[in-house]
């Protein structure tokens, strides 16, 4: 897959899987672009160019409940097998096979879990807990 994007911002214009016969000519018309191979399958929706000009995969987690409240255990779902996982800024170990994150927030606040892990983009997702 080759993954066409705008150097100075990073921004993906398009993706291609194949490139069709004629694709030389159409890329002489936008040296705006630069590109970068990969062997992701993915969609422009599920990746991202990174500082260091390669491809990164975004990580798709979601909460359950949506909306959390303290005492309640909340779920994150969707956290890469092996992604370091930090919670308000302390590391608290590394995901399992599972990728469920569980955890009852005590009080309510505002937290933040950070998701690291090679291949993907670096996450945070900010939680803002109910009393």
């Amino acid at each position: 897959m080759f993954v066409f994007y705008n150097p100075t911002t990073l921004a993906i214009d398009h993706v291609v899987h194949m490139a069709p016969p004629n694709y030389a000519a159409f890329l002489a018309t936008r040296p705006d672009l630069t590109w970068v191979q990969t062997d992701l399958k993915l969609s422009p929706k599920e990746i991202e160019i990174l500082p260091n000009k390669t491809v990164g995969k975004r990580v798709a987690m979601t909460l359950t409940p949506t909306l959390a409240k303290a005492g309640l255990e909340s779920t994150v779902a969707g956290i890469p097998p092996g992604a370091a996982i930090t919670f308000n800024g302390a590391v608290q170990g590394v995901m399992d096979a599972s990728g469920l994150l569980e955890f009852t927030p005590a009080t309510a606040g505002v937290y933040k879990i950070t998701i690291t892990c090679t291949g993907f983009i670096k996450e945070e997702l900010s939680l803002e807990i109910l009393a």
